[in-house]
């Protein structure tokens, strides 16, 4: 009994183990980072032309104080030399496991490219570009390069589906705060891969940003504009994407496009694309551009573009599939966005139409009486202000009409009325009506008349009030009360 007890058990054991086993994914085995490796002449791999691994350690490259090269640091003050025709990788050059991260940091001197990711075979998880000062490159790529023409090692190069490309990049960043740059490329080079990339630029001069990858597939791709003089911006180039978000809030944008440029290299494809240009941004033009061979039609894509009034100068509308120019309403002081040709009815005004002890009445254009329909389409900015007027108060007595219902209960207002700390003259003379007298007299008697002195005014000014012969009445702080008769 015992031993087939306990081979229940093991059977069970082993069951367990071989169930949770086929869900447990193996903890990802990654590259070591090591020492920078600096190919001067391009030995092996491009004849002439130097490369520099950064092998998955940070590296900053800064201006040299030696004319036409440039100086790379990392670790413990440990430096390079390097020309200024280098092509910088933050990645490795055909490597087996992946790198976590890479990150370059340039903040001076020049160099021909910068890729985020490695060359030919090479996987980094997450790559990390910042650019400033008087920085300068040709290419700033936030992915790998898979070929880059000019190499002759590693061949034949992968050409199969970019989903499983050995040249890749999970998470590309880029940061641009200065320098001069050419090419800023969110995605990477060849058949690569790169699964999404953000791009922001606050500062300096670059003629070319390319939301994806000179070619590949890039997923998921940011573009973040704050500052800066850009010549042209467009979300796709070569390759395939998913999608593209561009939001020019600063600087200045002489061409941006929705898709791609009119060049005929330019042949990528994108799934859905969202352009916002708002704030301080200043786009000379922007048009819808290309999608494959083609103008972007309203069959294929998915375009969401908005754009602040006086931000953009010409706009090719008649492109667009959906666009909307948006302007700035003020009510109270309060700034709201609006389409241009909707109308207030669009918005939620509920706050501007609450005001407590008030009715709304409507809006009018600030400063004047003109009253602005909510229905009224707004084709530009407004300033307007809310009208109001006063609920009226319920709390005052009416004295042209009883101050008491005979048909009311009125037991509760005697006792709150009768105050027995009341100083009155006659206040030994008179007693309250008794709420059972009042009842039988007052669907006899008839509303009178009676004067009595105010105690606690100044001068002893007679208070002539409307009373009721039924109950006690209490107007403007005196209390009054009914002779007996």
């Amino acid at each position: 009994m015992t031993k087939k007890f306990l081979f229940a058990i093991v059977a069970i054991v082993v069951a367990m183990t071989l169930c949770v086993g086929t869900n447990v994914k193996a903890a990802t085995e990654y590259e070591e980072p090591s020492a920078p490796t600096y190919v001067e002449n391009g030995a092996g791999i491009a004849s002439g032309k130097p490369f520099l691994f950064a092998n998955g350690t940070p590296i900053t490259i800064s201006a040299s104080e030696v004319p036409g090269e440039s100086t790379v640091t990392y670790g413990e003050n440990q430096t390079i030399q390097i020309k200024d025709n280098t092509i910088v990788f933050g990645g490795g050059h055909d490597t087996e496991k992946p790198y976590k991260t890479s990150s370059i940091t340039m903040t001076g001197g020049k160099v021909k490219d910068i890729y985020g990711g490695g060359l030919h075979k090479s996987h980094v998880e997450t790559a990390n570009i910042k650019i400033s000062g008087d920085s300068t490159v040709d290419y700033v790529e936030g992915g790998g390069a898979s070929s880059l023409a000019g190499t002759t090692c590693h061949q034949p190069w992968y050409s199969g589906d970019t989903a499983n490309a050995t040249t890749r990049v999970d998470s590309a960043n880029i940061e641009i705060a200065g320098g001069t740059i050419t090419n800023l490329i969110g995605g990477g080079e060849g058949i690569g891969y790169t699964g999404e990339t953000k791009v922001t630029v606050s500062e300096g001069t670059i003629t070319n940003v390319v939301a994806g990858g000179t070619n590949g597939y890039t997923g998921k791709a940011a573009v973040e504009v704050t500052g800066g003089t850009i010549t042209t911006m467009q979300s796709v180039n070569r390759g395939t994407m998913d999608s593209a978000e561009m939001t020019v809030t600063g600087g200045t944008v002489s061409n941006l496009y929705v898709g791609g440029d009119e060049s005929a290299d330019t042949t990528g494809t994108i799934t859905s694309v969202d352009v916002q240009v708002k704030g301080e941004a200043k786009v000379d033009t922007l048009k819808v551009g290309k999608n494959g061979n083609s103008v972007m039609s309203a069959d294929t894509e998915n375009i969401t573009v908005t754009f602040d009034n006086g931000t953009v100068t010409n706009v090719e509308k008649d492109s667009f599939l959906s666009i909307a120019e948006m302007l700035t309403i003020k009510i109270n002081g309060n700034e709201y966005k609006i389409e241009k040709g909707k109308s207030l009815s669009s918005l939620d005004l509920a706050a501007e139409k609450t005001k407590a002890g008030y009715n709304f009445v409507n809006f009018v254009v600030a400063g004047t009486e003109e009253v602005f329909a909510e229905d009224k389409a707004i084709d530009s900015a407004v300033e307007l202000t809310s009208v109001f007027t006063a609920i009226p108060s319920t709390d005052e007595p009416d004295t042209d009409t009883p101050a008491d219902d005979p048909n009311t209960d009125n037991s509760a207002d005697e006792q709150e009325t009768e105050d027995p700390n009341t100083n009155t003259p006659d206040a030994e003379e008179e007693e309250p009506v008794a709420e059972e007298e009042a009842e039988e007299e007052a669907p006899e008697e008839e509303t009178e008349e009676e004067e009595v002195s105010n105690p606690k005014t100044a001068d002893n000014v007679m208070v002539s009030v409307a009373i009721g012969l039924v109950g006690v009445a209490t107007v403007a702080g005196v209390t009054v009360y009914r002779k007996r008769k």
